[in-house]
């Protein structure tokens, strides 16, 4: 052993009853046996923790990364389709002012000759009147659905179910083994 001069710190506790003494190193090895006999190391653990946590966030930022890619291509769809809407709105109003003073005209004049009743006349006129608006209103419809971005809203939904069910049953907590 090397001489000591004032001010060294030894790194070993003196020999009281012969045997070595108790220093840091010791105080590491006898943790390491202790996790040892209860079956767990802390620090693979910790680690493994570490690694899931990362994955996790991997995982996260490519479900919002996708997520948000759908609702921008879908946004741009929604853009695109509002001036056909809007377009396809003005022209059934027309459409349907047109139609309803045609039908008025040519279905009136002629069930009128060939029936000779001025009631049944202006039913038939109204239910052709009703199909075709029914008909537009179809049409429209389905344009505008469109602007609901039903295929991101549908992603979402999948996606909250998805984290739910495994949520409940991926993250319980395990029972010990005996």
């Amino acid at each position: 052993m090397p001489a000591e001069t004032p001010g060294t710190i030894r790194a070993e506790a003196p020999d009281l009853d012969g045997e070595r003494g108790y220093g840091r190193e010791d105080a590491r090895e006898g943790a390491a046996d202790e996790a040892a006999a209860f079956g767990f190391d802390a620090f693979a653990r910790i680690t493994a923790a570490w690694a899931a946590l990362r994955e996790l966030w991997s995982a996260v930022e490519g479900v919002f990364h996708a997520l948000f890619g759908l609702a921008g291509s879908e946004w741009k769809l929604a853009k695109a389709a509002l001036p056909w809407v809007v377009v396809l709105g003005v022209l059934l109003g027309a459409l349907a002012l047109t139609l309803w003073l045609t039908l008025v005209a040519l279905l009136g004049w002629g069930l009128y000759v060939g029936i000779g009743s001025l009631g049944w006349t202006l039913a038939a006129v109204v239910g052709v009147h009703l199909v075709v608006m029914g008909l537009a209103a179809l049409v429209l419809r389905r344009t505008a659905r469109m602007l609901t971005m039903p295929a991101t809203r549908t992603e979402l939904h999948d996606l909250a179910g998805r984290a739910r069910h495994a949520g409940s049953s991926r993250y319980a907590r395990a029972e010990p083994q005996p």
